[in-house]
């Protein structure tokens, strides 16, 4: 059926439309020229994205870029023009916008099957994927206040990996100053090691507390501990997210920082 596909849509289009919408993956067929151009998404890529019927097509039939996140829109042409260097495939992984306006990741794996003058025509199946590890806390930017050490770098690296930002300060009240200065909304988290030069942590975290910042009684605090043994009564006056001991293990890192990230348009 796929190498032919194009063909039978030209000469019995509403037979082969009833055929794909027959098939349980996300398919879609499109044309690359100069242009893009979305010829069909069959009923399982509709309900992938929460389409009524003919809704993701209608949604791409003026601006077939639009159904892409926008920083993907430029990369899916690139990721065509760079596989018609190599072969006749291609795999993008990239957010499709959905019907109720939110963005889902998706692959898109597409396969030229016919070329007519400078029109290639690609066969392709989207297939839901999960967020990408490297965009995991994209947009999330964090001010870490604690001590020189190993561990410091792998937190550091850990965020950054997964596409947060980080301000680091190895003394307590540079830190504190840091905050302070910082326009409201600017940090969506703080780090706060148990133990620095000038101050130890629960100090830091009630001077963050009773500062004039417009988000001292409310940004998320993760305390960077050796062991769990701080009073729960005071966490909680406190308002400590988390506790996380050394060595700092991803899963529990990755776990407080995730309901922080901000929602991406």
């Amino acid at each position: 059926m796929t190498r032919k596909i194009f063909d039978d849509l030209e000469n019995n289009r509403d037979y082969t439309l009833e055929r794909l919408d027959g098939i349980s993956s996300a398919i879609s067929l499109f044309t690359v020229s100069s242009e893009i151009k979305f010829l069909h998404f069959n009923r399982a890529a509709d309900s992938m994205l929460g389409y009524e019927t003919g809704g993701l097509m209608e949604a791409a039939a003026d601006e077939p870029l639009k159904i892409f996140h926008p920083e993907n829109e430029n990369n899916f042409f690139s990721e065509i023009i760079a596989a018609m260097r190599d072969g006749k495939h291609f795999n993008y992984d990239c957010r499709l916008l959905c019907a109720d306006g939110s963005y889902k990741w998706a692959n898109i794996s597409a396969e030229m099957v016919k070329q007519t003058g400078g029109t290639l025509h690609y066969y392709g199946v989207i297939t839901p994927i999960e967020t990408p590890v490297w965009t995991q806390l994209r947009g999330l930017h964090t001010l870490i206040i604690a001590g020189k050490g190993a561990e410091l770098t792998h937190l550091i690296e850990m965020i950054e990996s997964r596409g947060g930002t980080c301000d680091v300060d190895t003394y307590g009240m540079d830190g504190f100053d840091r905050f302070e200065a910082s326009e409201e909304g600017y940090y969506h988290c703080i780090f706060i090691g148990n133990r620095m030069k000038d101050v130890n942590g629960m100090e830091l975290v009630k001077e963050i507390r009773f500062s004039s910042h417009p988000q001292s009684s409310d940004i998320p605090v993760v305390l960077l501990v050796d062991d769990l043994d701080a009073d729960p009564e005071v966490l909680g006056e406190m308002k400590i997210s988390a506790e996380i001991t050394k060595p700092f293990e991803e899963d529990k890192i990755v776990k407080a920082l995730l309901p922080l990230v901000p929602a991406q348009e």
